[in-house]
């Protein structure tokens, strides 16, 4: 059996864990070497966003709040092409609470200590604040609403 201690840190578990253990399976170990099977799964529900084409926006929600204060919503790439559709992508802001997030392509671009909304590299809608905590600056948790909305024209 492998010591997965032996394999594990406090940070870049995709590196430390998940890699060795790919390698390993890709050079032909079996799958009991790393645990024994379970049978009994527990399938977990995720909350789906509501898209209203009426309304012209997708309503969601925090669904996990990251070690950084990074708030992940259950809003994904798929929905927003789904709402979107092949029309050329317009400015799009997200209402969390009573704030109004801009969107941003990477967490750089947006002022220091300003919060803004991007998709994360899980394809995921995030919304963070640039070198602080976005669960602190909007004082959000679990569940608050999060509602992309489309910019109109001035």
């Amino acid at each position: 059996m492998v010591n997965v201690r032996a394999l594990t840190a406090a940070t870049f578990d995709g590196r430390d864990l998940f890699a060795p253990v790919a390698a390993r399976l890709a050079c032909g170990s079996p799958l009991g070497l790393f645990g024994s099977p379970i049978d009994d799964w527990v399938r977990l529900s995720m909350p789906e966003p509501g898209i209203d084409a009426s309304a012209d926006c997708i309503d969601g929600e925090i669904i996990r709040i990251d070690r950084f204060g990074n708030l992940i919503s259950n809003i994904t790439t798929a929905h927003l092409t789904q709402w979107l559709g092949r029309r050329t992508v317009p400015r799009l802001t997200v209402q969390a609470g009573t704030r109004s997030l801009p969107f941003y392509r990477s967490y750089a671009e947006a002022p220091k200590q300003s919060a803004g909304a991007l998709i994360n590299s899980s394809g995921y809608l995030e919304l963070f604040a640039a070198e602080g905590s976005a669960q602190l600056v909007l004082r959000a948790d679990k569940g608050m609403a999060v509602i992309v909305k489309r910019l109109t024209k001035r």
